[in-house]
């Protein structure tokens, strides 16, 4: 009996681990038949022989679905902030397939954020400090951030000590040609508190 294997990743089952995929040919290929043998929870699959290769074809789908689930980009990070005023990266990558990207803004520190306050604002690198600049008149209520502020793609609001909170947007408004930054809009904090957004 001639056979033919291919790894895939059974995602319906078990998605850590790695099942064996069999199509192989009956052995009697005068009679015109072939076997597709797919080892999920016992289903066999017959079939004519003038469909082997579009059982081959549909297996070979199937790897690559499953690998394109192993490869799928992650559309999401969380950001940790201190009341040593950093954040715990200075740089995020979004990945071109992402439809929506979300950031989780946390604080491991101990200050409220009348004190130590801080959020996440994203922007264009050129519009950053012009847009902490006109916040600060905005006051702690409107998150040190000017209210209709369109320079603003996206924010949270302002969190203190073991708060969090998280903002959803739409990557479509990024462009790969562009600069674009991220800061925390306390007074005083951007000088300390910012990095880069990148479109790849």
């Amino acid at each position: 009996m001639a056979a033919s294997y291919l790894w895939l990743v059974d995602y319906a089952h078990q998605a850590d681990s790695l099942k064996l995929y069999t199509i192989f040919d009956s052995g009697h290929r005068n009679l015109s038949e072939i076997q597709a043998v797919f080892p999920i929870d016992g289903i066999f699959l017959t079939m004519p022989w003038r469909f082997t290769m579009f059982a081959k074809l549909a297996a070979v789908s199937l790897l690559t679905l499953a690998s394109s689930q192993v490869m799928a980009a992650e559309c999401k990070t969380t950001i940790d902030s201190t009341d040593q005023m950093s954040f715990s990266t200075k740089a995020i990558e979004i990945d071109k397939s992402c439809k929506t990207f979300t950031v989780e803004l946390t604080h491991s520190g101990s200050l409220p954020k009348n004190v130590m306050g801080h959020n996440w604002v994203l922007s264009k690198e050129a519009d950053m400090q012009p847009i902490a600049t006109d916040g600060l008149a905005a006051g702690i209520d409107k998150n040190y951030l000017k209210e209709g502020d369109a320079r603003i793609i996206a924010h949270t609001k302002l969190i203190g000590a073991k708060e969090k909170d998280s903002v959803t947007f739409d990557v479509s408004k990024l462009s790969a040609d562009e600069k674009y930054g991220f800061f925390c809009s306390f007074p005083g904090h951007i000088s300390m508190m910012k990095g880069t957004v990148t479109l790849k």
